[in-house]
């Protein structure tokens, strides 16, 4: 049973790596000045920086796969949310 709770996540990567997740998906949502522009590809630079180093680190598989998903969840609503904006202004036209 202690083995259970000493493997996982630790809190601090959950944490740090939720953040970052959150703080590029607001940024994403909130691209209406060059200014944010800027901001939403730093966050995307600075997280794909993590998801990098988090995968080449020696952390456990489970904070790998927990970073490795989050990108991917990134990636997917990113993609999907252009496309829909990208469909609704070309019937609008």
């Amino acid at each position: 049973m202690e083995n259970l709770i000493v493997d996982g996540i630790s809190v601090i990567d959950f944490v740090f790596y939720s953040a970052m997740f959150v703080l590029g998906m607001v940024s994403f949502l909130n691209r209406r000045t060059a200014w944010s522009h800027a901001v939403h590809y730093l966050w995307g630079a600075l997280f794909l920086f993590a998801w990098g180093s988090a995968v080449v680190s020696s952390r456990p598989i489970e904070t790998k796969v927990f970073v490795s998903l989050l990108i991917v969840s990134s990636i997917v609503l990113q993609v999907s949310i252009a496309v829909r904006q990208r469909q609704h202004n070309l019937a609008a036209k």
